[in-house]
């Protein structure tokens, strides 16, 4: 599935814009006639844009100038295509070695973290569960909200939401062990 969606998102990027002429190529450009150059370099940019082919009769000037110039635009395109697939595989690295220390860090958090913050009060597992019935928000859910406000660093919002305007913002902090 991943596989189908890369190969999606490739097809729907923005396409090249643009190719690239050397100047040795003017050398046997500059041999022909400037009606002729014109069909080929004309035919050359619906080549590069579209990946359509001109009807040039076989073993014409113009058909073989073009053939050189089609072979050099068909080898740069894939060097570039293989640079994009390299860039677009370390990227995919770089977010999955991210996203790898997230959950450490998240993992860390949720074994070192045993209390929540309820109004004024600091409560571990069993405090909660013996001050609230069972038809209330579970201890764990609690904590996972709070430390979805600690890790975006958003502890004004969470004394907020659990109404905790006497607790200092240290105190959550080093529970939280930030």
């Amino acid at each position: 599935m991943k596989e189908n969606k890369n190969e999606e998102e490739r097809n729907t990027q923005k396409k090249k814009n643009n190719f690239i002429l050397y100047h040795e190529m003017y050398e046997s450009i500059e041999e022909v006639s400037d009606e002729i150059a014109g069909k080929v370099i004309k035919a050359v940019f619906i080549y590069s844009r579209d990946k359509k082919k001109p009807e040039f009769k076989r073993g014409t000037v113009e058909s073989i100038l073009f053939k050189q110039i089609k072979n050099s635009i068909d080898i740069n395109n894939e060097k570039y295509e293989q640079t994009c697939e390299k860039n677009r595989k370390n990227a995919e690295k770089r977010w999955e070695k991210k996203k790898e220390e997230n959950q450490e860090q998240e993992e860390e958090i949720k074994q070192d973290v045993s209390v929540v913050f309820i109004g004024n009060d600091r409560l571990t597992k069993e405090e909660y569960e013996k001050k609230y019935d069972s038809n209330q928000t579970s201890f764990n859910d609690i904590l996972q909200d709070q430390l979805k406000y600690i890790k975006e660093k958003n502890i004004d919002q969470l004394k907020k939401d659990y109404k905790c305007k006497y607790i200092s913002d240290e105190t959550i902090k080093r529970e939280y062990g930030m």
